[in-house]
């Protein structure tokens, strides 16, 4: 069983994110963060389901997800020191 590669980013990847991102942003405006939380996390939950178990081990996923929840929260703090001050 394979190891998940390192994707790097196309210009489609970034495109999707910020495309759910403005929706997310416009349909939980009233929705409290850890509600949006749980929600976003069956959905992820679904998502690791859908994946080819020949090829990954859970193990394997897990460590995909981590990596890029990691990497979704590096944005968003960089994003909030770049407003510090400016909100």
């Amino acid at each position: 069983m394979g190891k998940p590669r390192s994707i790097p980013a196309k210009p489609e990847h970034e495109k999707l994110f910020l495309d759910m991102t403005s929706f997310l942003a416009e349909r939980t405006k009233d929705m409290p963060a850890e509600e949006m939380l749980a929600v976003l996390c069956l959905t992820v939950g679904q998502v690791i389901a859908w994946q080819d178990q020949r090829r990954f081990t859970p193990e394997t996923i897990m460590e995909l997800v981590t990596a890029n929840i990691m990497e979704g929260n590096a944005r968003a703090v960089a994003a909030l020191k770049v407003t510090v001050g400016n909100a």
